[in-house]
């Protein structure tokens, strides 16, 4: 079954721009984002099964999956071109989007990218973030301690209980995401043009490891770094952030 989109902005571009959000987020966290985008393009903000507005549908909640529900978004759009934007695990299934349809994918831009190839954290990281699902308090926490500028109400709308991704959700997509995909273990099948953006203080995914990526994935891409901000960029930084992602869609060929 094909999964709803969130329309952010924008109606029948033949551009389009999809927003995949990460662990345990969903698609409204993208609002600032959405809203930077050149005025020729439609912008859909996903919400992946158990999160957000699917936060009742079943899974699986695997990238497979998750990349398949993608695709067929993209299809139905019928777009000339599409700029797939992911944030953490997003970027994950973004990439595997990209590499599934590559004729439809005009650009990629990753924002505090999970590694492809999987990422293995601590095992008291491991269980607060695993078993974190239908927790409110704890989804709170994990919010409070990975970001560096997220007032008390972006906190709130991020963790609020219409839409937050209840446990079971949250075990398929850590187990997906810490255990990665073949293919990052080798250079990007995508070869379009594509944005990597790291904050600098983010305590997740910090500014080595995305420096690592870049240069052993996607040595030909652009890599830019948010200062001032930890793992949410697009909320934390939306202005800085979505200057860069616009900059980056007017600089591609027809954009």
């Amino acid at each position: 079954m094909t999964r709803a989109a969130v329309v952010e902005r924008g109606q029948e571009h033949p551009d389009l721009g999809v927003l995949i959000h990460g662990f345990l987020d969903r698609g409204r966290s993208w609002g600032a984002l959405a809203r930077s985008f050149p005025a020729s393009w439609d912008v859909r903000a996903l919400d992946l099964r158990g999160a957000g507005r699917l936060a009742t549908s079943e899974g699986p909640y695997s990238l497979e999956q998750a990349v398949q529900d993608v695709v067929d978004v993209i299809k139905q759009a019928d777009a000339r071109r599409v700029a797939r934007v992911g944030n953490s695990m997003g970027c994950l299934i973004a990439e595997l989007v990209a590499v599934a349809i590559p004729e439809k994918v005009a650009a990629l831009v990753l924002l505090t990218p999970t590694p492809l190839g999987g990422l293995e954290l601590p095992a008291e990281t491991r269980e607060l973030l695993r078993e974190s699902g239908g927790n409110q308090r704890q989804q709170r926490l994990i919010r409070e301690r990975l970001s560096l500028r997220l007032a008390p109400e972006q906190i709130e709308q991020m963790t609020d209980l219409d839409g937050l991704m209840g446990k079971d959700a949250a075990h398929g997509y850590y187990d997906a995401f810490s255990q990665g995909h073949p293919l990052g273990k080798e250079p990007s099948q995508f070869k379009g043009a594509t944005l990597i953006v790291a904050s600098t203080s983010d305590p997740s995914i910090p500014l080595a490891l995305v420096q690592q990526i870049r240069a052993t994935r996607f040595p030909d891409s652009s890599l830019e770094t948010i200062d001032d901000s930890g793992h949410w960029p697009h909320v934390e930084q939306p202005v800085r952030t979505g200057k860069l992602v616009a900059d980056f869609l007017s600089s591609i060929p027809g954009g």
